[in-house]
């Protein structure tokens, strides 16, 4: 169990260094000049690097806990299942049109449609949190 809580951490180093990486280029390209795109190929890089690397990571210790546990496994196929919901709503409420700004950076329609699936499924993550939240409070309350 201990060695599971060292990869956890050592994971958790690697990818907050990553998104700080990821940050200071977006910034750079921010307060930059707009011409110069490589800070933003640079943190779009990172970008996919850090989703990439997050999913192996849940991959990793959800397999590990289904070995240990094979209980974990009815759970697993249900968080599998939720998570597939909430990409496919996420997907679908995302807009196919271009902004401006899409179209001045050269920016093509699935990148683009991807782009928004991905703000509105961390939309819909975090009203899930707030939710969770108010619903453990509200349980908490009628419980006393």
């Amino acid at each position: 169990m201990e060695k599971t809580k060292k990869i956890r951490t050592v994971c958790n180093i690697a990818l907050l260094v990553m998104g700080v990486l990821a940050a200071a280029a977006c910034l750079i390209f921010a307060m930059g000049d707009s011409k110069n795109q490589g800070p933003l190929n640079f943190s779009m890089t990172m970008l996919y690097i850090l989703i990439g690397v997050a999913i192996a990571l849940i991959l990793f210790f959800l397999i590990l806990q289904v070995i240990s546990d094979k209980k974990q496994l009815v759970r697993f196929g249900l968080l599998l299942g939720i998570a597939l919901v909430v990409v496919l709503i996420a997907y679908f409420a995302a807009s196919p049109e271009l902004s401006e700004k899409a179209i001045k950076l050269e920016v093509s329609k699935t990148v683009f449609k991807w782009s928004g699936a991905l703000i509105n499924m961390a939309y819909i993550l975090l009203a899930g949190v707030i939710l969770s939240f108010f619903g453990t409070l509200l349980f908490a309350k009628l419980k006393k």
